[in-house]
């Protein structure tokens, strides 16, 4: 029997196809440390994002995020997960009311974004008065976004 040299110049690639339902196709993950004031009374950015291309437009998206908040003497700290610019919280996904105190909100969402174009995840904050903290003493928040094939 004749042999057959193989010419091979890298790692295969297996399809995506190939992969049963649920399985992970990729991760992006994206870690902050700013200290940040944050005085608004509407939601606006934090450093904590991250950018993920999903392959396929029936793969959903699940996000992980935590972040440490240090509450004023007085207020609300509301925090939420966005897509761009669309809340995923249907208003927020915690509040934080106790005052003075160092507390980490955290964020777990699967969704659906059907579509093959970048998506930018976030997690954006408010107050309802007063000065309080994100990251304080440069404290990390984290958040991740894995690609599940449905």
């Amino acid at each position: 029997m004749a042999l057959t040299k193989l010419n091979f110049s890298g790692q295969p690639t297996l399809p995506v196809s190939s992969f049963p339902t649920g399985s992970v196709l990729q991760v992006k993950e994206n870690t902050a440390q700013t200290e940040a004031a944050l005085t608004t009374t509407s939601y606006s950015a934090t450093s904590t994002t991250v950018q993920i291309t999903p392959s396929s437009s029936t793969s959903t998206i699940l996000v992980m995020g935590r972040m440490p908040f240090q509450t004023a003497s007085s207020g609300m700290i509301s925090f939420s997960l966005f897509r761009d610019s669309t809340n995923l919280g249907n208003n927020d996904f915690g509040r934080i009311y106790i005052p003075s105190t160092d507390v980490e909100g955290t964020v777990i969402f699967e969704d659906s974004p059907s579509t093959t174009s970048q998506i930018t995840y976030s997690i954006q904050a408010k107050v309802s008065s007063g000065t309080h903290y994100i990251n304080i003493n440069n404290a990390m928040s984290t958040i991740v976004a894995m690609e599940i094939k449905q």
